[in-house]
């Protein structure tokens, strides 16, 4: 299949299965920033949520009585946030039992596992089994989330404590009151009320996140409109087969001054890219990175990159694409590789990197080993250096993988 066609497939399957009828929201009350969150981080359930496909599950029924009565009891005895957390959590049982239900569900509609697998948001998977491929689904979903109350409400220190924690210790009295006070809600649901045997969990994870001010995954969605409106317009006019790379990209270098929108040398990044962009090396720059220095900035790395293109290097806005994600060299480049697959930009085309000496020897070097650790995978298919400051590579499809275990940037 030629590489724009297989692009093309992507991207439908990505719009068209990320945008279905919301039609079980009704008796499952999530906001539309939950949604837009549930969606990202935790796509398997938010299917299953929308379709309410294992309410009537007898098995299921039974551990979700069980789950709201240990919830009930909790938040009437419970006086830390590490007891709370214990009684919402997932048991290494619970995640069994429900994977094999889950798989039963699987079997009778097959609607639903070639409905993940196309999507490539659990490609990782992709070898396994129906069966297999459902149960690891589900259990990335339900280890992501008891992650989130580990470390949003129990404290614990995520991979980059620096920049993604949250706001408040596992000591604060009123950060304890307001999680009791938010579970007791949760427990008090009608006694017909039939709810999946995880919604409380799923429910409570969301709004945490959204308590401690980690609504980063979703600022900008859709990536289509907004900053980068002007430049998918440009997509399908543009003809590949004249420029040597698809796309320049230029990793962010956040500030660590609090006020400081764009950092000096982030700047130099932008000038060594608009130089390569008007030597017509590539139709656009891509500039990737999110809200990241200092910890819960409300500037964009990418967003401010584009701004100083525009201004100061006069770079069309049409030729810039903003990926305001990334919140690591690892997914810079990851990010990027999806928004590839998303735009029907050609994955068989060549992405040049611009950035600076230090970063460029981290890319050729360490950051393989980083990704592999954090991602399960490399970013890249093929990787060479151009210059001191100037790497090429090929997009490794399988960046399109969901990691939920990074709420802050999972796809």
């Amino acid at each position: 299949m030629p590489q724009i066609h297989k692009n093309f497939i992507y991207s439908l399957l990505w719009f068209g299965l990320s945008v279905l009828p919301l039609i079980g929201f009704a008796k499952n009350p999530f906001n539309s920033k939950e949604k837009a969150l549930l969606q990202k981080n935790f796509f398997l359930l938010y299917l299953l949520e929308i379709e309410e496909s294992l309410a009537n599950y007898a098995s299921l029924q039974q551990i979700a009585a069980t789950r709201a009565i240990k919830l009930t009891q909790a938040v009437g005895a419970c006086q830390t946030n590490g007891c709370l957390v214990t009684a919402l959590q997932l048991s290494d049982i619970e995640i069994n039992e429900i994977g094999t239900e889950l798989s039963k569900h699987a079997a009778q509609s097959k609607s639903l596992i070639d409905r993940l697998r196309a999507t490539g948001r659990y490609i990782n998977f992709a070898s396994a089994n129906d069966v297999n491929f459902i149960q690891k689904c589900w259990e990335a979903d339900a280890r992501a989330m008891n992650r989130i109350l580990a470390v949003y409400v129990n404290g614990e220190k995520p991979l980059y404590p620096k920049i993604d924690a949250g706001d408040f210790g596992p000591n604060d009295p009123k950060y304890f009151q307001e999680i009791k006070q938010l579970l007791t809600a949760l427990s008090q649901q009608k006694k017909n009320d039939k709810i999946s045997a995880y919604h409380n969990l799923i429910l409570a994870c969301l709004k945490i996140l959204l308590i401690n001010g980690r609504d980063e995954a979703i600022r900008y969605e859709p990536l289509e409109k907004g900053w980068n409106k002007d430049a998918v317009k440009q997509l399908a006019k543009i003809d590949w087969q004249k420029f040597k790379y698809s796309v320049i990209l230029v990793p962010g270098l956040g500030p660590e001054e609090v006020g400081l929108r764009l950092d000096p040398n982030g700047a130099k990044r932008c000038d060594s890219a608009a130089k390569r962009y008007f030597a017509g090396l590539a139709p656009f720059i891509v500039v990737s990175g999110g809200h990241v220095h200092p910890n819960k900035t409300p500037f964009a790395e990418a967003v401010e990159m584009k701004k100083y293109l525009i201004k100061v290097c006069k770079v069309p806005s049409k030729a810039i694409i903003i990926e305001p994600h990334a919140r690591h060299t690892t997914t810079n480049l990851r990010n990027l590789n999806r928004m590839i697959y998303r735009f029907r930009i050609p994955a068989d085309k060549k992405v040049l990197i611009v950035t600076d000496v230090s970063q460029s020897t981290y890319i050729l070097g360490n950051m393989a080993k980083n990704a592999t650790r954090e991602l399960g995978y490399i970013p890249y298919a093929e990787i060479k250096k151009e210059s001191a400051t100037e790497t090429e590579y090929l997009p490794n499809k399988l960046s399109i993988h969901t990691n939920p275990f990074d709420p802050l940037d999972p796809e």
